[in-house]
Formats: structure tokens, C-alpha cells, sequence
């Protein structure tokens, strides 16, 4: 069996196991550019929990073995996937009239990082021989003049190497980051949701001329935002005291998706807070989840649909909407360009920053679950598309 297909059938006891181990198992035990092992690792990576991805890149630092500088390589590039770049992966081993790079992370908008991966800034690097990685894939047309260089260093303390960049006529085109931060971003990433964010975070390793502090203060405040939105996509409900909505977060939308995958018979893996998708990028579930609340001999289940869920209509062949009625086993599953057609039937909330939509389902007395539809329409039953 594959390295994945071991992760599947054995679960928490696969955990357990090293990425030595994991790299000795896959394939032949040697990692070559192309060949099984490289194959198998990065299927696994690109499968795997962040979390348990962190756990891997760490091992391939704190105590190296033969081949822990390739994997980590295969790793940070796995880091860029969940960043939403489009990764090109690098040769493992130079060779004659190759460019010899990492990897090339490139941005939805168009602009291009070449990375290099160092599991150490105890030596000095050749910043003119990574520099000149980037010319010559200008002049091949592999990227434009629109790119930078990206140093991804396995060591936090990076003064060093700061200081040679800073002191280098690459200042400009150059940037470092630990492999420690560049886990945080993406579970910052994945802990968004609105689009607009990701953007601003994945932008941080570019080039930024910062004598101005305007774009720091203003990434802060729109993570801050979006990260403090949870409420706004899981539910809402009145206080008594004052009769103003308030929001209430609810927590389990890793166990709506891994509720969808195991009825779709599919791997889901989380790319922000509440969206989920294959590995192939051919299918997205947005897991929305709300509490019961009782009203009368009704019980309702409130979300908020905003419009930039609407984007991955353009980016996934399927998409779909799971919404977790109560709990992680009553969801309601449908077709999210269907569910799009019903959106101006629904009230809307429209705010100085912000618009996004009232979903209310119920459960009828007649056993039923209904979407509630503005202006006394007749409900519409979804009851077939519990799952």
C-alpha cells in the first residue's frame, strides 16, 4: 500500500510514526527527483492535516537524517499549495542546464516567488547564485519580471542571513522567512475565510516597503475581522436584555466535512475556516453550522451566507453547501449553484462593510426541514437532502 492508503487504514497509530520512517517505507527508501518515494511523500503531504504536516517539518529540523533537507523541501512546498499558489516543485539534486530551484509559488493574481529552502543560516548563502535562478527563469519565460525570492529558513534565530540581505544589492528582491512562520501563516490562512484577507496575508512575502505602516495596520485589522467572524457564518440569536442581535459561535465544522467526505466517499481537506475541498481541486464543500434554536413547536437553524462564497463557483467543477443542523449528524448537503438561485428569496442584511444573506431551515411539525423564504413564501422542503 501507498504511504496515503497506510494514513487512511491506520489512523492515529500512522501518526506515531517519524517522517524517517515514513520516507524509509515509501517507495524504494531513496528519494530521487520523479521516483516513487517522491511521489508517495508528497501525496501524503498534500493530504495530511497542517497540524500534523507542522509535526513532520519539525522532525526534518531538530534532528536531521539522510534526505530530511529534501523532504523538508517537499514540505514547504506542500506549505505554498495550502497558500493557494500554484507550485511548481524543484529538482532535489542539480543538474547540468537546469535551473536549479525549489520551488516556484505562484500567486492567483499572476505574480510568481522562487523559493529556496535552507535547514540553516549557519553558513553564508550565495545570494547572487539564488538571484540568478530568478534571471534565468525570467529568460526562459518560466515567470515575468513581476516575482521575487522567497528564503525559507529552518531557523528562527536568522539574523545573519538578515543582515547579508539587507547588505546585498538584492534587498529588494529577496525575503526570508523561518519554515516555523511560515506554518503560522497558513494556519492563519486557514483560519479566514474572506478572500480579501487571504489575499493581504499571503502578500506578506512579497518585497513590501514598510517606511509607510498603513498595509501592516490594515492586514492586523481585516485578519482580526475575519478571524473574529466566525459568528457571522455559524448562527445568531436575540439576547433578552436588550433585544439586539448578537452572534454565537458554533465549532463543528471539521465534523460536518468529515461527515460529507465519508457520504461522498471522498478526502476533504480544510483550505480556510469553512471550506473544505479535494486534493485534486476538482470539488469544494463550504461546512456552515448553526445551533438548534426552539421557537414555538418549531426548531430553526440560522447561517449567514456572505457573497464571497460565491468565488469557488469559478474554481472547482462541484461545489457544495453542507450546512450542520444541531450537530455533526444532521446535515443538510445541496448543490451550491442551485442553492445560488434561491438567494433573493432570502432576507439580507446590509451593513457599511459588509452584505451577506439569511439562511433560516426549520423543522416542520410534520417532520420536515424546510428553507425558510422571505415576504410569507411557501417554505421549500429540503428534506431529501438530508445525509
Amino acid at each position: 500500500m501507498s504511504l496515503l492508503q497506510l494514513w487512511k487504514t491506520n489512523g492515529v497509530d500512522f501518526q506515531d510514526k517519524k517522517v524517517q520512517q515514513l520516507t524509509a517505507i515509501a517507495g524504494d527508501g531513496t528519494l530521487k527527483d520523479g521516483n516513487k518515494t517522491s511521489l508517495e511523500l508528497r501525496e501524503l503531504f498534500s493530504a495530511i492535516p497542517t497540524e500534523q504536516l507542522g509535526i513532520y517539518l519539525r522532525e526534518c529540523l531538530e534532528k536531521s537524517f539522510l534526505n530530511s533537507g529534501l523532504v523538508l523541501q517537499d514540505i514547504v512546498n506542500e506549505l505554498g499549495q495550502r497558500l493557494d499558489c500554484d507550485v511548481k516543485y524543484g529538482l532535489y539534486q542539480g543538474k547540468v542546464n537546469a535551473i536549479g530551484f525549489d520551488g516556484i509559488w505562484t500567486f492567483p493574481n499572476g505574480y510568481s516567488i522562487v523559493v529556496e529552502v535552507k535547514t540553516t543560516d549557519a553558513y553564508t548563502i550565495n545570494l547572487d547564485k539564488i538571484a540568478d535562478y530568478r534571471k534565468a527563469l525570467i529568460a526562459v519565460g518560466e515567470i515575468t519580471e513581476n516575482s521575487s525570492i522567497l528564503i525559507v529558513v529552518g531557523r528562527k534565530d536568522t539574523n545573519s542571513l538578515e543582515a547579508q540581505v539587507r547588505g546585498s544589492r538584492h534587498a529588494w528582491d529577496m525575503r526570508l522567512i523561518s519554515a516555523e512562520a511560515l506554518i503560522k501563516l497558513v494556519d492563519i490562512k486557514e483560519a479566514a475565510d474572506d478572500q480579501a484577507t487571504i489575499t493581504k496575508i499571503r502578500s506578506v512575502l512579497t518585497p513590501l516597503e514598510l517606511t509607510k505602516l498603513d498595509f501592516v495596520v490594515d492586514l492586523l485589522a481585516t485578519t482580526a475581522e475575519d478571524l473574529h467572524d466566525v459568528e457571522v457564518s455559524n448562527g445568531e440569536e436575540e439576547t433578552t436584555s436588550t433585544k439586539e442581535k448578537k452572534f454565537v459561535p458554533v465549532g463543528f465544522n471539521k465534523e460536518v466535512a468529515e461527515h460529507v467526505a465519508e457520504y461522498m466517499q471522498k478526502d476533504l481537506k480544510r483550505t480556510t475556516r469553512t471550506l473544505y475541498a479535494t486534493v485534486d481541486k476538482s470539488i469544494s464543500v463550504r461546512c456552515l453550522v448553526s445551533k438548534s434554536h426552539i421557537t414555538g413547536d418549531k426548531t430553526y437553524y440560522w447561517y449567514a451566507y456572505h457573497p464571497h462564497f460565491n468565488e469557488v463557483l469559478e474554481k472547482y467543477k462541484e461545489s457544495y453547501l453542507a450546512f450542520g443542523c444541531g450537530s455533526p449528524e444532521k446535515v443538510l448537503l445541496l448543490k451550491m449553484d442551485k442553492f445560488v438561485e434561491l438567494l433573493p428569496k432570502l432576507n439580507v442584511t446590509n451593513k457599511e462593510d459588509r452584505m451577506y444573506w439569511h439562511v433560516h431551515f426549520f423543522d416542520s411539525p410534520d417532520g420536515k426541514m424546510c428553507l425558510h423564504f422571505k415576504g410569507g413564501e411557501t417554505a421549500l422542503d429540503v428534506t431529501e437532502f438530508l445525509v
